[in-house]
């Protein structure tokens, strides 16, 4: 097989592709720190990366979000280099700052990056930041060029909500984008022995209110107006209340793949 084709494909056909990308609206990058807060997340997935770090480090983030990663890296090593298309999630990422002066931002999607704008670092991750990325084989040659030490790519193993409510609304088959076992095997082609580890953390959904689930699902399914009856119920059926909030408790996997140059 050839994986980074197989990759291609999945990504063109997954069912993430044809749903709506809500990385760029400011209603979503205040959901999605809300989720990352009552997770408690990074959590151990950050030990992992920071074992290999010290205040003489310098880190490249890409696809950093609203800083998950970056903003504490950045208080523990010497530079942090974040690139993120979505400036809606680096205003977010910023405003998070709080007087760190050695974080060095750039708005861009990784493929449209050179590396002379961005010049060597000893450590890059990559946290679910990969999945719409098409070649992924040029996206990772640019990756381990660019690092000098250690190479951190982090993927969730998907939840099983998300295809249940896609078949559920959409009345289609759900496809899958590429999973940490396509990257792995990419990497393989590309001569690269990496190390993976499966990882248990905790990945609860949480909404203020139930107008907040039914808004969010219903842009992120791409639903039409008329079938916000039929969410409303569907979701009314999978998530508990508490306090007048919402939840959707799951027990999420995350695989790590790291490389460490010699």
């Amino acid at each position: 097989m050839n994986w980074s084709e197989e990759w291609q494909k999945l990504v063109i056909n997954s069912s993430l592709s044809r749903g709506r990308n809500l990385f760029f609206k400011k209603n979503f990058v205040e959901w999605y720190d809300l989720q990352l807060e009552h997770n408690g997340y990074p959590g151990i997935l950050l030990d992992k990366v920071r074992y290999r770090l010290d205040d003489s480090s310098t880190v490249l983030d890409v696809g950093a979000g609203t800083g998950a990663f970056a903003i504490p890296i950045a208080r523990e090593v010497k530079k942090v280099t974040v690139v993120e298309p979505s400036r809606k999630m680096l205003m977010r990422l910023c405003s998070k700052m709080d007087g760190l002066t050695n974080i060095d931002v750039v708005a861009k999607c990784w493929e449209d990056v050179s590396i002379d704008e961005i010049g060597m670092h000893d450590t890059v991750i990559a946290v679910n930041s990969l999945y719409r990325i098409t070649d992924i084989m040029t996206a990772l040659k640019k990756m381990l060029s660019v690092a000098e030490k250690n190479l951190y790519i982090i993927m969730e193993c998907r939840s099983n909500f998300y295809k249940k409510i896609w078949q559920q609304l959409k009345k289609e088959e759900y496809y899958p984008p590429p999973s940490f076992v396509h990257l792995y095997n990419v990497l393989h082609e590309l001569g690269v022995i990496a190390n993976v580890e499966i990882m248990r953390i905790p990945r609860s959904q949480i909404y203020l209110d139930i107008k907040q689930a039914v808004r969010h699902w219903l842009i992120r399914l791409d639903l039409q107006p008329e079938e916000e009856d039929k969410l409303r119920e569907y979701l009314l059926s999978c998530l508990k209340e508490k306090d007048g909030m919402f939840y959707l408790e799951e027990e999420g996997q995350s695989a790590i793949i790291w490389y460490e140059k010699k």
